[in-house]
Formats: structure tokens, sequence, C-alpha cells
């Protein structure tokens, strides 16, 4: 696993091929390359649950059965419904995003002078 789970390097082997490509003799001016996720790369996603359980402690106390027993029974809660009741409500909150919207090379003679990082807005 990378060291920081929440974020992965991009190997930049695809964008080399771009620049190489334009790195000839006869070219002078920019090649822009949009950087876009893909809904395939969701299915890369991995969720790991840490459960962090709560003790109830119990006490003999007299006045605590008392109480109890004299309460209505609660009616029955239907946990399944407000677990997707809540998640429908935070849909599109959890997303993959780049930190980089575009990448421009700046090519002279096929030289390549400059790479600049275009952030999102």
């Amino acid at each position: 696993m990378h060291p920081v789970a929440h974020q992965v390097e991009v190997p930049l082997e695809q964008l080399e091929r771009i620049l190489l490509d334009h790195a000839r003799e006869d070219f002078t001016g920019s090649v822009e390359i949009d950087v876009r996720i893909t809904a395939g790369a969701v299915g890369f996603v991995e969720l790991n649950a840490e459960t962090h359980e709560s003790q109830h402690f119990k006490t003999n106390a007299p006045a605590w059965g008392e109480i109890a027993a004299n309460r209505p029974p609660r009616p029955a809660v239907d946990r399944e419904a407000l677990v997707r009741r809540i998640i429908h409500e935070n849909e599109g909150k959890l997303r993959l995003v780049s930190t980089v919207r575009r990448v421009v090379g700046h090519f002279h003679a096929g030289e390549l002078r400059e790479l600049e990082w275009v952030l999102p807005k």
C-alpha cells in the first residue's frame, strides 16, 4: 500500500510518450494533455472498515431495574432503511478528484522548454 492511503502516484509513462511524440526538430508550439479520471477507476477504490464498539455497563442498582420495568416497549427500528437513507443523503460526497486538470508542454524546435501543470478551478 502507498504510504499515504488516500492518494496514489500516477505513473508518468503515458505523459512521457505523448511528450516524446512532440519532441521533433520541426515542432515549435505546445501540446495540451487533459487529465481525466474514468469511471473504471472507481473499481480500484478500496474501502477498509475499522470498528470501534462502545461498551455499555449495566448496574444492578434496584432503581434502574424499576425504571426499565415500567417503560413501554420501544418500536422496532428499520436499521437498513436508516443506513440507506443516510447514504442517499450523502450521495456524491465520496469522489475521486485529480489534483491536475491539464498538463501543457511547451516546445521550441522539438525541445521541451517548460511543463505547465494546470490545477482544477
